[in-house]
């Protein structure tokens, strides 16, 4: 993405939106260093957003005049990432703002320190608290108390100094900020369970006839295989859950594409198998074959990330029973499928079976789809897998 400087020639490379629903990412590699020559097509960085990790090619040829970002940073789409311009093409922008800056910087200097009380009642002139403008700030934002900081500054005045040094006796023996692609998942699952209200609903799902049939068929398909055909023709006949709300507006997706949350090299991605009512239980086997192991390897384009309609999250094979998930924006619907556990059910002629049982739950944005019309569509995958798959070997 380019953008002219305005009274030049250089230009600004800011950072592109690379998906849909794409709204920040983090820089995690720069190639670069003000001064480089570049051509066009060159990799430029590094970015990584709540999919995947891309490179992004440059658009223009010169030289990097300026660089704004560091590695790590993460950026909202359309933040100015550098400059690109003749070689030594002075950015009138970059002096401008150093002016300003250093106006500020004449403004600051003439603040005079200021005198706070501590947060106590009956706090006398002695116990009163000198502090400076930006250390008071930085306090604040580290939701430190420095009443009972003391001050290395003229006459005990608390320092920057003296706040970082307390920040750093108060670290924890261990620890790891969130960032880059975990903290896009976490802001945007955030956002999405204070977005959608959620609406769940829970079904004990019989699960013999997968299993059974997994014996019966040529091709090597799992109980996953089995589910992602049977959500894909439901979602089929019911679109509101194949539907997204954007802006007020509900868009029903033509296309039936079933996302699998799956554990990636990098962490949880969602690959997307598209068109999938449109494939057989063999299509649908090698195409989640394919997504999934190219998730564990972490070579998944963009492609296999976008377009989904629908999530599925099955954590069965790793022995839970029963979970809840957090739909995936801009979805409206996800389904966690939990492990099949054999059970004593007592069938239609009265009759008691040993059955295996796997306990389902749907959850659905409660602003576009009603608890009954949730319920009906919940209904017929649950009797395309408990009743339908003999369709798969006629």
């Amino acid at each position: 993405m380019l953008r002219k400087v305005e009274g030049g020639m250089a230009k600004i490379i800011e950072l592109p939106k690379l998906g849909m629903t794409m709204d920040e990412g983090a820089i995690v590699k720069l190639y670069i260093k003000e001064g480089d020559e570049i051509n066009k097509g060159d990799i430029l960085f590094d970015v990584e957003t709540d999919k995947v990790t891309q490179g992004v090619e440059s658009e223009e040829s010169g030289f990097v005049l300026k660089i704004y970002i560091e590695e790590g940073e993460t950026v909202p789409v359309g933040e100015k990432l550098l400059a690109v311009g003749e070689e030594g093409e002075a950015l009138e922008t970059e002096q401008e703002a150093d002016e300003e800056k250093k106006e500020e910087d004449k403004k600051e200097e003439k603040i005079e320190p200021e005198v706070v009380k501590p947060h106590t009642s009956d706090a006398s002139k002695s116990d009163r608290v000198s502090i400076a403008p930006r250390a008071k700030k930085l306090a604040s934002d580290k939701n430190i108390d420095y009443s009972q900081i003391k001050g290395s500054g003229k006459d005990g005045m608390i320092t920057v100094e003296d706040i970082e040094k307390s920040l750093d006796s108060n670290k924890p023996i261990q620890g790891s900020k969130l960032e880059g692609q975990r903290a896009i998942i976490a802001k945007r699952l955030t956002q999405s369970n204070v977005d959608r209200p959620h609406i769940y609903l829970t079904r004990n799902v019989n699960m013999t006839k997968c299993i059974e049939m997994k014996s019966k068929l040529e091709v090597k398909a799992t109980i996953t295989d089995f589910i992602v055909w049977g959500i894909a023709k439901a979602l089929k006949e019911f679109p509101m859950v194949n539907a997204s709300l954007v802006d007020d507006v509900i868009n029903i997706n033509e296309s039936v594409n079933v996302g699998l949350a799956v554990e990636g090299k990098n962490g949880l991605v969602v690959p997307v198998i598209k068109e999938a009512d449109k494939k057989d239980i063999s299509e649908i086997s090698k195409e989640r074959m394919r997504i999934v192991n190219e998730a564990k390897e972490g070579a998944l384009k963009l492609g296999d990330l976008e377009g989904g309609t629908f999530t599925i999250s099955n954590l069965g094979m790793l022995n839970v029973d029963q979970f809840t998930s957090i739909i995936n924006p801009p979805e409206s619907g996800i389904l966690s499928v939990g492990k099949a556990n054999k059970k004593l059910v007592v069938d239609k002629d009265e009759s008691i079976k040993i059955q295996d049982i796997a306990v389902i739950t749907l959850a659905v944005d409660h602003r576009i789809i009603d608890g009954a019309y949730a319920a009906r569509f919940f209904d017929m995958f649950s009797k395309s897998i408990e009743e339908k798959l003999d369709e798969l070997v006629k």
